[in-house]
């Protein structure tokens, strides 16, 4: 399958990206069941040729004006008002993934044990390779409680949107000096993200109704990959730090279904702190280098509470209404001058949503409800259509997923969006 996209701005710079991707891919599984173990044996092999084009220049003289608090020095060789040249990226390169893997699912008694290693060799803008050992365990106890640990070890690649070009040699020169000093004044392809992922977790149930799940987690990950949009528009460059270290809990009560109701509730807290400098990619972003550059920091994952519940009452008609509704305490924002952003034109209205005087700068918490109503059609004991009337953010609330987040910049929630799916099964 290939994927084709071409986008063009003119103002206040002229940019242009045209980009294929391609993947062939072949694999092969054997599964061995007996008694008392579930053995798996597999292996996959991808080959996806990659090939972008990339153009850039900047077509206002007030866009990285020398003497400006954004000044970029590294982008003045490509200022088209002050007699500077597009910048023109050109690349094509083939790269391959090879995966092989183990595993087994042993139960004995009460106890139910996975074990598994698994191995992959990367071969395109880096090559490289991990050792990857899984285990997970479980134990059932009498009282319809069930123990569970285990740890992964995972090998992350790159994304290859537009990887060839965030880890050239050419768009490293267009980095702020700054970024270039972190990244030791050198040219640093990308790494693949190693992770280490540990988790706990207790299910119980309840009245023999009720099911919860407890868990907890930890993950500590090297080259803590993410993405750089290209100053403020769609486009993305994918970037690695150097380190990011993230835990939280998670819990979730289920009513699975009584007398036509289901409904879930569940409740996260998640911490992320990411360690710099930067060890790879495309970061054109001036403003959050001294942050960057300061030491670990809080990042745009963490978030103190989330709460969220989803009701579906079906009736026998066939009729079925749903609903959900999600509570976010705000995740972290960039810090930023109030003062500033207010005399900015094009983030002053969003002042109200953001908190930037508290010592973890946050968006301000928000409650977002959706309702659905839908129909499902069987004949013969068989659906044969369905239709259903979505209407997201009912009330139409105002608010921010991220504030001039320094990877992804500032997104609003989607104001209120109604729509209609109809569904024929064959």
């Amino acid at each position: 399958m290939t994927k084709k996209r071409s986008v063009t701005t003119v103002f206040p710079r002229r940019q242009r990206v045209a980009r294929n991707l391609s993947t062939a891919s072949a694999g092969t599984r054997f599964t061995h069941v007996s008694e008392r173990h579930n053995v798996r044996v597999g292996g996959d092999l991808q080959f996806f040729p990659v090939s972008e084009h990339f153009t850039f220049g900047i077509t206002n003289a007030s866009f990285n004006a020398p003497g400006s608090a954004r000044f970029n020095s590294a982008l003045v060789p490509h200022d088209l008002t002050r007699g500077g040249a597009p910048f023109v990226f050109d690349a094509s390169r083939h790269g391959m993934m090879a995966s092989l893997f183990i595993q087994d699912t042993i139960r004995w008694s009460a106890l139910t044990a996975s074990l598994g290693v698994r191995y992959d060799e990367y071969r395109f803008v880096v090559d490289g390779g991990q050792l990857q050992p899984r285990v997970g365990l479980a134990w059932a106890l009498p009282s319809k409680t069930v123990l569970r640990v285990s740890y992964n070890r995972n090998y992350q690649t790159p994304p290859n949107e537009n990887l060839l070009l965030s880890s050239s040699e050419e768009a490293s020169r267009l980095a702020p000096q700054s970024v270039r000093d972190a990244l030791g004044g050198a040219y640093v392809p990308l790494q693949p993200e190693r992770q280490d992922v540990i988790e706990a977790g207790v299910q119980q149930a309840i009245a023999g109704a009720f099911s919860l799940d407890v868990s907890a987690y930890r993950k500590r990950s090297r080259d803590q990959q993410d993405n750089n949009n290209f100053f403020d528009t769609g486009i993305i460059f994918p970037t690695t730090l150097q380190a990011i270290d993230a835990w939280g809990i998670e819990t979730r009560l289920t009513l699975p279904v009584w007398r036509g109701l289901s409904s879930t509730f569940s409740t996260t807290t998640a911490r992320a702190v990411s360690t710099p400098p930067f060890t790879g990619g495309l970061f054109l972003g001036q403003d959050a280098v001294d942050l960057l550059s300061a030491g670990p920091f809080v990042i745009d994952h963490d978030q103190i509470l989330s709460m969220h519940v989803t009701a579906t009452y079906r009736l026998p008609s066939r009729v079925w209404f749903g609903t959900s509704a999600r509570y976010d305490s705000g995740l972290v924002a960039n810090p930023s001058d109030p003062v500033q952003v207010a005399a900015d034109p094009d983030f002053a209205d969003l002042l109200p949503y953001v908190d930037l005087t508290s010592d973890v700068p946050r968006v301000t918490p928000r409650t977002v409800v959706d309702a659905v109503v839908g129909y499902d059609h069987f004949q013969r004991n068989r659906r044969r259509w369905s239709a259903h009337v979505q209407v997201n953010n009912l009330t139409n609330r105002t608010a921010l997923y991220n504030f001039q987040s320094v990877f992804v910049g500032t997104r609003v929630v989607q104001p209120r969006t109604v729509s209609a799916k109809l569904r024929y099964y064959w």
